[in-house]
């Protein structure tokens, strides 16, 4: 074990030989990923540091009322991730086909045509944030239960509305380098914005700043570091450069046909991981949704390790598959199985045994630890998340996502709702539980299939993509 460790260190930080040999492509792709999966977790830990410090120390400053606001109100904006219309993942996804077929000129269209159409977006943003918003009563959709946290409600919102907006064109930067399996440049810059994020909450604090300042800065700092760094991208590589002559109607389809289906997939996602913030905070209050999104952000380290080493496959997989190297692709997803045990299981147990002692001394507030079986619905739902991200991502980089996004829509609804009638109950757990028996353990059931029938009949999916 220990000499595989330092094969695979040797491997990532070698120099490519530039041959065109199917083994070297292969060497390249664990290259790659290994280096973006470094940085990767490098611009976590950095994100969990942000994390670690900011929750003790707005908790403190905003109190649980209107910090209970701000966490629901991140998972409502989380749900405007579909805004995009999947182009974020459309672009990934053309690129990496480009890539594989070493298309350069088709990429700068692709390129240009997104960045216009996301730049567009932000600029909706705006105006539905100052014109449309206001109009709209948010009280009637969470329940607060302070005048300060009404009064700052609207404020937020808009906010964080505009920051989102941001993050469209910049996440396209992200995208491309995605694409090009050189995610490791936008992890750094991720990094920067996360750095600046958390100097942001502190002078936010010091300056007596209320909860919409706190929640734009440190939600758009790492946009603003994004779209900067895309400058130095642009001049690394010209023949990717964007323009407006090269914004293409016919390319612009080709992108919106593939990210439509994405879109409706990840709405899928979406809803079941950030839906039942709203549920509790309509049903119950927004003090309740502090202690459930503590744990999940405890248990989300977990799964955001086993994240680290699985993105960075996605595009790996879409380019392979574009050359025909399906054993590769086996090999690849076995692998991520043999991260899935080594990494989650483990977690498991000692959140099982030490997880509540963990929260209270993290948080030192009483009313943020979660009883044991909330406590224990997280620690399962965990298990099943990471399952679903070795899934999709395999399925993600061979753009088959209608699946994802028929089943994952339904058992998502059918899963919120029967939490919703279950939260009347005022009872935090019991809503979580049934989300995950009725959402989360059947979708991935699901997937499993899925992916099952897709490596065995790999043969007949290379025909079809070749045509």
């Amino acid at each position: 074990m220990h000499k595989k460790i330092i094969e695979i260190i040797k491997l990532v930080f070698s120099k490519s030989s530039g041959e065109n040999s199917s083994a070297e492509k292969s060497k390249d792709r664990y290259r790659r990923a290994g280096r973006t999966a470094i940085t990767d977790m490098a611009s976590r830990i950095v994100n969990i540091a942000t994390a670690l410090i900011t929750v003790p120390v707005t908790l403190s400053y905003l109190g649980t009322d209107r910090y209970g606001l701000w966490m629901a109100l991140t998972s409502f904006i989380t749900f405007l991730n579909f805004t995009d219309m999947g182009f974020g993942i459309g672009i990934q996804n053309s690129l990496a086909n480009c890539f594989g077929r070493d298309d350069k000129q088709s990429a700068r269209y692709y390129i240009s045509s997104g960045l216009f159409v996301m730049f567009l977006l932000f600029f909706v943003f705006v105006v539905v944030a100052f014109f449309l918003l206001p109009f709209i009563d948010f009280n009637k959709i969470v329940t607060v239960q302070s005048e300060t946290a009404a009064s700052e409600l609207l404020p937020t919102v808009q906010a964080m509305f505009i920051a989102f907006g941001l993050g469209l064109p910049a996440g396209m930067i992200q995208r491309i380098y995605n694409a090009y399996q050189q995610g490791y440049w936008g992890n750094m810059q991720l990094t920067a914005g996360n750095i600046l994020g958390l100097i942001s909450i502190f002078v936010c604090i010091h300056f007596k700043l209320g909860l919409p300042a706190i929640a734009f800065v440190f939600m758009s700092a790492r946009f603003i570091v994004m779209l900067g760094g895309s400058v130095v991208l642009f001049i690394k590589r010209p023949c990717l450069r964007p323009s407006l002559f090269a914004v293409r109607w016919d390319f612009t389809k080709q992108i919106f046909n593939i990210g439509l289906t994405a879109m409706w997939a990840e709405l899928a996602a979406i809803l079941i991981v950030s839906g039942p913030f709203l549920v509790i905070a309509h049903q119950i209050s927004t003090a309740a949704v502090t202690p459930f999104s503590v744990t999940q952000r405890l248990v989300g380290v977990v799964t955001m390790l086993l994240t680290v080493v699985v993105i960075p496959l996605w595009p790996a997989y879409s380019e392979a598959a574009t050359r025909g190297d399906w054993n590769w692709v086996n090999r690849t997803f076995k692998h991520t199985i043999k991260f899935y045990v080594v990494i989650l299981l483990p977690a498991f147990l000692f959140l099982t045994l030490l997880g509540q002692w963990v929260i209270r001394l993290w948080t030192g507030k009483l009313e943020a630890v979660p009883d044991w079986s909330l406590l224990m619905a997280c620690n399962v739902w965990m298990l099943f998340r990471g399952w679903n991200t070795i899934c999709c991502v395999l399925l993600n980089g061979l753009n088959q996502m209608i699946g994802q996004a028929i089943y994952g829509m339904f058992f998502g609804i059918v899963g919120l709702t029967a939490g919703y009638f279950v939260a009347a109950n005022q009872v935090v757990s019991s809503t979580i539980w049934i989300v995950i028996i009725v959402g989360e353990i059947l979708r991935c059931t699901c997937l499993s299939i899925e992916v099952g029938w897709l490596l065995k009949k790999q043969k007949s999916y290379k025909v079809c993509v070749a045509q």
